[in-house]
């Protein structure tokens, strides 16, 4: 594991961006990516798309949704929506595959699962971004939900213990899979949950954010300071 604390929320998604374009460039054929929705991510997105067009080779990255919530394309829910505004749209004969949101949830989870399955040997991203909840959820694994992130699929329908609204997301066996797992959090209000699953405290057992543990791959958490602030040191 390897943690990256930056001093804000526009450093940390510089750093990031410098990241992503070293092992994209230094893959050999196709580059599969995962993107995740959250407004950190939604920062780098917008830093691509202002900055990075002609710097990454883009025609090399696939690109998926580690998470989706069940609503079309152009819903402002959607994270497909968000990463396409701010930079996908941007870049040309970019590989894109979305999670079809506005189909049924549970065949939709089939459906994408199959997909990944077809596209990427073994299933093993190179590079599965996520983020972190204030409950400490990930993708769209929330706490309770283990039998979900054990679930042979790639990819599960899940259902918000909050909200009822439905979604897709990739299970633990593709997370774990892959080769670089990066968690991006920022702000003070993921301080504590990052503080329980960092000091592996008995009451992190039920948080998913806990349960990222690459068999292979490497784990990155990229922090600023108020997120990391509770770090021990």
């Amino acid at each position: 594991m390897e943690v990256k604390i930056h001093d804000n929320q526009l450093s940390l998604a510089e750093a990031f961006c410098q990241w992503l374009l070293v092992v994209v460039d230094e893959k050999v054929g196709k580059f599969h990516l995962a993107l995740s929705g959250g407004s950190t991510p939604a920062v780098i997105y917008r830093l691509l798309g202002e900055k990075y067009t002609n710097k990454i080779d883009w025609e090399k990255v696939c690109f998926y949704w580690s998470d989706e919530r069940c609503v079309p394309p152009e819903h402002s829910d959607s994270n497909f929506k968000m990463a396409n505004e701010l930079f996908l749209s941007s870049i040309l004969n970019a590989n894109i595959y979305r999670i079809s949101g506005e189909n049924h949830p549970v065949e939709e989870a089939q459906r994408y699962s199959s997909l990944l399955e077809r596209n990427i040997k073994d299933v093993a991203f190179d590079l599965i971004m996520l983020g972190l909840g204030d409950d400490g959820h990930t993708a769209s694994i929330f706490p309770g939900q283990r039998k979900l992130w054990d679930d042979t699929n790639a990819c599960v329908a899940v259902q918000n213990p909050y909200t009822g609204q439905f979604r897709i997301s990739f299970t633990g066996k593709i997370i774990n899979n892959a080769r670089n797992v990066a968690v991006i959090c920022s702000g003070t209000n993921k301080a504590e949950k990052i503080k329980e699953i960092f000091e592996r405290k008995e009451s992190a057992e039920h948080l998913p954010g806990a349960w990222i543990k690459p068999l292979q791959g490497t784990l990155y958490w990229y922090l600023d300071k108020e997120a990391a602030q509770l770090i021990p040191g």
